[in-house]
């Protein structure tokens, strides 16, 4: 699996986002509750850090800013921006001053269709608590077997983090801040070539 898909991933899971849930007994369930909560809601935005711990050396860290509205996102770092109307896809660099134009496809990791896909097929199973008493929420496959993927919730039942496991390592994100229903003005999810002068434009469509 390579970074971008795993960032992706790891990102689709942060819409897994309610609160008062954690009666539910049954994990799956739990699960699906989250999907409709996050579903009722317009859009979301999420502030987290990503730590990929595949170096056993040092854990490296990265400060993400995600946000969500159905098929259009943006996801924002230090180091890459990438935007999305659901039809066009800005890749910009901001150290090289540069954004790669390219239109969407059926293959690109959309979080928001990435997450409607996991719907369909995701179920889980609670694994126990962590050492501060949150919930672990072991993610199942469509034939049930466990995968990599391990969420936690605290006792309010908020999605405080997840881990996710493969054969290149681990990563996992600890979440900051969560916001709902904003209101972002006209072609948020677009680049702006006028607001970055001089960045070089790498049109690929």
């Amino acid at each position: 699996m390579n970074m971008k898909k795993r960032i992706t991933l790891l990102a689709s899971f942060l819409l897994l986002l309610a609160t008062n849930l954690l009666h539910a007994q049954d994990a799956s369930k739990l699960l699906s509750d989250y999907f409709k909560n996050f579903k009722s809601h317009r859009n979301v935005e999420v502030s987290f850090v990503l730590q990929d711990l595949s170096n056993n050396q040092k854990a490296e860290e990265e400060t993400v800013k995600l946000y969500i509205e159905k098929e259009s996102y943006k996801y924002i770092t230090e180091s890459q921006h990438t935007l999305s109307d659901g039809k066009v896809i800005w890749t910009y660099l901001p150290e090289e001053q540069e954004v790669m134009v390219s239109n969407t496809t059926e293959d690109d990791l959309n979080p928001y269709l990435v997450f409607t896909e996991m719907e369909k097929e995701s179920s889980a199973r609670l694994k126990g608590t962590n050492s501060r008493g949150d919930n672990l929420v072991q993610l199942l496959d469509s034939e049930g077997n466990p995968t990599g993927i391990v969420l936690e919730f605290n006792k309010k039942g908020e999605l405080r983090g997840l881990e996710i496991t493969d054969d290149q390592g681990s990563m996992r994100i600890n979440i900051n801040e969560i916001k709902y229903d904003q209101d972002w003005p006209k072609g948020f999810f677009t680049f702006d070539e006028k607001a970055y002068p001089g960045v070089e434009i790498i049109d690929m469509r």
